[in-house]
């Protein structure tokens, strides 16, 4: 789903126009800024929306490493997360690339978590949907302080 939209029309026409407005030339900084942000808009439900974001680079080695140093705890993560007593919030972004059935599982497998679906947001509420992420935040710290 990532991969289907970071290379929509409207995300290649974006790439399109950086590459002929000569920013390149102009200001490579700015230029290094826009090609990130081009690169992470398939995770906003608007692409037009992935501007003035800090860039950031995840090395695909230790990428690899991490998820390679979780195999193997599925079923005792699952096991510990059941167990766990403690109010939980997942918010997830209806047009979050990354699968809707991860958040719901892991709502089902915490006993006393809520599960909040922010319709206009992908993978970055806060940037595309703050007020109401916020709100449910608030909201929740609200009805679980002190307890």
């Amino acid at each position: 789903e990532f991969l289907r939209r970071s290379t929509a029309p409207e995300v290649e026409a974006m790439r399109r126009e950086l590459e002929a407005s000569g920013v390149k030339q102009r200001d490579p900084e700015a230029y290094r800024r826009r090609r990130f942000e081009l690169s992470v808009a398939g995770y906003f439900r608007d692409p037009r929306r992935a501007v003035g974001l800090t860039p950031f680079r995840v090395q695909a080695q230790a990428q690899h490493a991490t998820w390679a140093s979780l195999a193997g705890y599925g079923a005792t993560l699952r096991e510990k997360l059941r167990s766990l007593d403690v109010p939980g919030l997942i918010l997830h972004g209806r047009r979050d690339p990354i699968p809707h059935a991860w958040a719901e599982e892991l709502a089902a497998v915490l006993p006393r978590a809520q599960l909040v679906i922010l319709e206009e947001s992908g993978h970055v509420a806060y940037v595309e949907e703050p007020d109401r992420l916020f709100a449910e935040v608030r909201s929740f710290l609200r009805q679980h302080a002190g307890g």
